[in-house]
């Protein structure tokens, strides 16, 4: 979920240290007008829902973009069932002459209900997150932050290999 951004065309407010609210559907109104009107917005995250590229606390910027234009793989803003979603596209089919869209949170395991086109607000072209930006694509850490999850699953996948010769080695020295 997002909020409004304090430093964006007043929206609504968001005190320091508060958790944001959810947007609520007249809200979604007024952003989606604001979009429109001054051709890009930016957003607080806040939720986990597309960790590791963003984290709650993240600015997102996004322009507006007819759902045709939108490529597989890049964050879409949206609206469904009264709140703002930013997740990636996934998927993108014709149902009954309509176009739908498939989009899935990064840290969920499962795709979202899919949307209809006409949910779609734009998509996002980049990232602030301690007063630096990256593009979406970059996944939204720094170049250590990268080589440190790397690093990280090499060793997750040696620890699994050792574990597995492990046990077969006690299961034929027990069994």
């Amino acid at each position: 979920m997002l909020a409004a951004d304090k430093t964006s065309p007043p929206v609504a407010e968001i005190p320091e240290g508060a958790v944001p609210r959810p947007a609520k559907l007249t809200d979604l109104l007024g952003i989606s007008d604001l979009l429109l009107e001054h051709g890009k917005i930016r957003l607080r995250v806040s939720s986990w829902s597309m960790y590791p590229t963003l984290r709650p606390g993240d600015l997102i910027q996004a322009l507006p973009t007819l759902a045709s234009q939108i490529r597989l793989g890049e964050p879409v803003l949206f609206h469904s069932c009264g709140q703002l979603v930013c997740h990636r596209l996934v998927g993108r089919y014709q149902e009954g002459g309509r176009t739908r869209l498939v989009t899935k949170g990064d840290r969920m395991p499962r795709s979202d209900e899919p949307i209809d086109a006409l949910q779609v607000l734009g998509r996002v072209v980049a990232i602030e997150r301690n007063g630096r930006f990256f593009r979406p694509d970059e996944g939204g850490s720094l170049p250590a932050e990268r080589f440190l999850g790397r690093f990280l699953l090499r060793m997750h996948s040696k620890m699994r290999g050792i574990r597995f010769r492990m046990g077969r080695l006690l299961r034929g020295a027990f069994g």
